[in-house]
């Protein structure tokens, strides 16, 4: 619970460093374990899911316009690593700001370059 807890406060630091450089970023709690992320000046949008039973995070890209191309759904998973529950896409284990980054990076980060 802990490590989504902090996934969930590193994107909440995340769009609000954004809109502070003027990004049109948005943050949206669905439930208590979907968070709802935009740009809608990217013309995309990521919805975060926890299955904490099921030891996952999904995450999949919608588009914010018709016929806009946006990126693959994926999955991470949580794993018991060393006493504390870590993040892994696939099997490289990511610190909480690398998997923040890999979620957000299509919506967030590019419009920044």
């Amino acid at each position: 619970m802990q490590c989504w807890m902090n996934l969930v406060d590193g994107f909440k630091r995340a769009v609000k460093e954004f809109q502070r450089l003027d990004g049109a970023a948005h943050f949206k709690q669905v439930s208590d374990f979907q968070y709802r992320i935009s740009n809608p000046s990217m013309k995309i949008a990521v919805v975060v899911n926890a299955d904490l039973a099921a030891c996952t995070i999904r995450y999949s890209y919608e588009p914010e316009e018709k016929n806009f191309a946006v990126p693959e759904a994926g999955v991470l998973a949580l794993r018991e690593w060393r006493n504390s529950v870590q993040l892994y896409s696939a099997d490289q284990r990511l610190n909480p700001e690398e998997a923040r980054q890999l979620i957000l990076e299509p919506l967030l980060f590019r419009a920044l370059l």
